[in-house]
C-alpha cells in the first residue's frame, strides 16, 4: 500500500510538472521529469520484492536500470548548462554606452537636416 501510494504522489508530480513547465530551461523540465520517472520505476522494482519473486534477476535489471539512468543525467546536465550558458547571448547587447552615444550624436550632427 505505501509503494502504491509513492507511486500515485510521484506520478501526480510528474504529470504536474509536465504540464506546467515550472522550471525556466526545457531541458530543466526535462530532467525534473527523467528523475521523478526513474524514482517511480525504482519503486515499481521494489514492489516486485513483496513475493515469490526471484531476487537476483530483479537485482541485476534493477541495477542496469539505474546504471541507464545515471547515464542519462551524466550527458543532461552538461547539455542543460551548454544551453543556459553558452546560447545566451551577449549581455545587453542592445545597451549603448555613454561613448557610443557621444559617437553617434556627432554623426547626428554632421547629417544636414531635412526640409
Amino acid at each position: 500500500a505505501q509503494t502504491v501510494l509513492m507511486m500515485i504522489v510521484l506520478l501526480v508530480s510528474v504529470v504536474t510538472t509536465a504540464y506546467y513547465s515550472p522550471w525556466r530551461l526545457p531541458v530543466a523540465n526535462h530532467l525534473d521529469v527523467l528523475a521523478s520517472m526513474s524514482v517511480k520505476s525504482l519503486l515499481h522494482f521494489a514492489a516486485l520484492f513483496i513475493e515469490g519473486v526471484e531476487p537476483d534477476l530483479i537485482a541485476a535489471v534493477a541495477c542496469a536500470l539505474l546504471i541507464l539512468i545515471m547515464a542519462i543525467f551524466m550527458a543532461l546536465v552538461p547539455y542543460a548548462m551548454w544551453q543556459r550558458f553558452a546560447l545566451r547571448g551577449k549581455p545587453f547587447q542592445s545597451f549603448l554606452s555613454q561613448g557610443r552615444c557621444r559617437e553617434l550624436g556627432e554623426v547626428a550632427q554632421d547629417v544636414p537636416a531635412a526640409g
